[in-house]
């Protein structure tokens, strides 16, 4: 009674006071304390797979919070909150051990009775997280609330002495014949290569629809897909899409928008092991398509989503001419300049063809993106018409940019951002103490899919070029082969919005004749500047 009073008191503190009370408290109070919160299955070490293996292990197993996380949800599922749960994040953090090793002791350290079947991409693997599980059962036997029974401890198949036990297999081993009152699948995928494989994709999904989904008797018990995403086609994708209702947990590499461990952005997930420097490298390694798919979870067909890859035309060489050329500019939102990117482009019709002619792209405030179109005036006369996002700080920078600033001049700081000459920076500060002429506010009809699938045909027919020579065409086509589905989609829309102005009426975005506001519209052929 002393014991469950003591336990409910301490259930009570906050992490901070029990850090607290740990660092002053008298040695043997401590003592009580644990012991009461050990005797709760709620409680202490008791209350999760992490807790649990970071008790056993003497403190050796990290507790970092997306470890944490994830015990939380494998509880969650445990207890019929959320029983149906995805888990993506990269390899080598960890998933497998909690998942398959930890994770069975600790729920039949809760439930003795529990049958628990954990499958892997093969017998081998799934047999050998098995038997660490089994190892470290009876190595605490004196801890953990079960008995494994002395006839029963093979490696892929160990039973407690109450009749629940841990069976592991692979996904091409044998399945039908056994049931589960909780379900652990772990990387039914071996790797990129097998998910790259349509056969192999439709051979585990038909493992799933036909054997594994079946082992469950209940609409409550609980099931666990754990796994790298390493394909837009994967299992995770179909089982998503069956019907069934899933709770999705995604952990990616360096943390995004909407980050479930709310980290910074660019935050890593185990910086000890991996910093970000580290995760970095490997994109240099994999490139953006592998990277984006293992590391971020973030998998898009490799040709391509609504948008190829192949549909893109390149050039070594820029135009000989155009009939009209414009930049656009798609805004950062507000109060969200650590994560959204402000991407201007400059782009020209020739004839039939429209070619990227320049971009400028980063996570700037509204300071750098009045300079930053301001620089494109300057480094492209020729472009008289800066189409500019109407959202965002757009209706505020606008409104900058087309009044006179006669006090104004281009910080050191800025032209370092943006990579301006000295005389650029003195060019740019003129134009700016005068007005930028030309600049259009541009606001975005429909939904960003509707205004894409407007240009897909141009794209798709070869009519839309983009220069060898320019780093950043590359981000386009990477932003336009993951789109919807991608992280950022800001080159996109830039582009939208200009082959929009490039495809209009022909009027509203040529550049006037000297004649100024209301005179005939240019419309012969200009060499490229």
């Amino acid at each position: 009674m002393a014991g469950d009073l003591l336990a409910e008191s301490v259930r009570k503190l906050s992490p901070r006071q029990l850090a607290w009370l740990e660092a002053h408290a008298p040695a043997e109070d401590m003592e009580l304390i644990r012991v009461a919160l050990d005797s709760s299955s709620d409680l202490g070490w008791r209350s999760d797979a992490a807790s649990m293996a970071h008790r056993l292990t003497g403190g050796r197993y990290e507790l970092w919070p997306f470890v944490r996380l994830l015990a939380r949800e494998l509880r969650a599922a445990v207890e019929g909150v959320r029983p149906r749960q995805m888990w993506n994040m990269p390899s080598q953090y960890g998933k497998t051990t909690l998942l398959g090793v930890w994770g069975p002791l600790w729920i039949l350290d809760r439930d003795p009775t529990a049958r628990i079947m954990f499958v892997s991409y093969d017998a081998d693997k799934a047999q050998r997280e098995s038997m660490r599980a089994r190892d470290l059962a009876e190595e605490h036997a004196g801890m953990l609330r079960f008995r494994l029974r002395p006839d029963a401890r093979a490696k892929g198949q160990w039973i407690t002495e109450q009749g629940g036990g841990l069976y592991a297999t692979g996904v091409n081993g044998a399945i039908t014949g056994y049931s589960a009152d909780v379900l652990l699948l772990d990387d039914l995928l071996k790797g990129w290569q097998a998910a790259h494989s349509a056969a192999v994709r439709e051979f585990v999904w038909e493992v799933w629809r036909s054997q594994l989904r079946l082992r469950t008797q209940r609409v409550d018990t609980p099931i666990i897909a754990s796994g790298t995403r390493w394909h837009v086609d994967d299992y995770f994708a179909r089982i998503a899409a069956s019907g069934d209702q899933w709770h999705r947990v995604v952990l990616p590499a360096l943390a995004e928008e909407g980050d479930p461990l709310g980290r910074a952005l660019g935050e890593p997930l185990e910086p000890s092991r991996f910093p970000a420097e580290e995760v970095l490298a490997r994109k240099r390694v994999l490139g953006s398509y592998l990277w984006n798919a293992l590391e971020q979870q973030r998998p898009a067909p490799e040709e391509g989503g609504e948008i190829k890859r192949a549909w893109f035309r390149w050039s070594s060489q820029p135009p000989a001419g155009w009939d009209e050329m414009v930049s656009s500019w798609d805004m950062k939102l507000k109060d969200k300049e650590a994560g959204d990117y402000l991407v201007g482009q400059v782009w020209c019709r020739s004839g039939s063809l429209f070619h990227l002619v320049d971009q400028l792209r980063g996570q700037w405030p509204q300071a750098v993106a009045r300079a930053a179109i301001a620089l494109t005036a300057v480094r492209h006369p020729g472009c008289r018409v800066h189409l500019v996002e109407n959202t965002g700080y757009g209706p505020e920078l606008i409104d900058e940019l087309r009044a006179a600033d006669p006090g104004y001049s281009l910080s050191t700081e800025v032209g370092g951002l943006l990579g301006v000459t000295p005389g650029e920076a003195d060019a740019v500060t003129a134009l700016i103490r005068r007005g930028v002429p030309g600049v259009k506010p541009v606001s975005p009809r429909g939904s960003k899919e509707v205004r894409t699938r407007m240009h897909s045909g141009l794209i798709e027919a070869g009519n839309v070029v983009l220069p060898e020579w320019l780093p950043g065409a590359a981000v386009l086509v990477d932003e336009c082969a993951a789109f919807p589905n991608g992280a950022h989609d800001d080159t996109v829309d830039a582009m939208t919005q200009a082959l929009a102005g490039l495809r209009g009426s022909g009027t509203d975005y040529a550049a006037p004749t000297p004649g100024g506001p209301g005179g005939p519209l240019k419309r012969q052929r200009r060499q490229l500047s």
